[in-house]
């Protein structure tokens, strides 16, 4: 009996599908460099991003585990060119496109008022970890799961290096013209090249 209830757990909390193609990759960098240029009031000194092949290995990884809106743990998502990376979680009832995830993410921007003490990270964090100016490669992983209450899809994106820092969160950019205050150059999108 207690073969079958272990064979039974491996099978239900292990995910079903799983993986990213390169279209859902360039879906997720066009998606958060669309937020990234157009943010208000105007970036400065906003890296335009694009996708990060080992953050992506950690993202799918902690998708693949199946823990719905949990984060894996800081240590987890070091990065050996970048140090640390930091995470967005989003969870649906049915599969939907990666844009959808980042809009998710993004639609915090509700919450979110540009250099204000009031904003609360609980409800910020998503859109500014999706802004942080100098996050600028992104990974992510897909699995679709089941869990005792159903089916489930868990989305899981990790940002190098890591934004959100505390004392920070209410500027996670440079406001200014855009590109005026670029490490580089600027990119036609109004992004700064890293």
């Amino acid at each position: 009996m207690s073969v079958k209830l272990l064979i039974y757990l491996c099978v239900a909390f292990s995910p079903l599908i799983s993986g990213l193609s390169d279209g859902e990759r360039s879906d997720i960098v066009n998606s958060h460099n669309g937020y990234r240029a157009n943010v208000r009031p105007e970036a400065a000194d906003m890296l335009d991003m694009t996708y990060h092949a080992a953050a992506e290995k950690t993202a799918q990884s902690w998708a693949s585990q199946c823990k719905k809106l949990t984060h894996d743990s800081f240590a987890n998502m070091k990065d050996s060119k970048y140090g640390y990376c930091g995470q967005n979680i989003f969870v649906s009832s049915a599969q939907m496109p990666w844009t959808k995830a980042v809009e998710a993410w993004h639609s915090e921007v509700s919450q979110f008022t540009y250099n204000s003490t009031q904003n609360n990270f609980a409800d910020i964090g998503h859109y500014t970890q999706v802004v942080w100016a100098t996050s600028h490669k992104v990974g992510c992983g897909y699995a679709k799961c089941r869990d005792a209450r159903g089916v489930f899809h868990n989305y899981v994106c990790n940002y190098c290096p890591a934004g959100n820092f505390q004392g920070q969160i209410n500027t996670p950019y440079k406001q200014g013209k855009k590109c005026s205050a670029c490490p580089e150059s600027c990119l036609p999108n109004g992004l700064c090249t890293p």
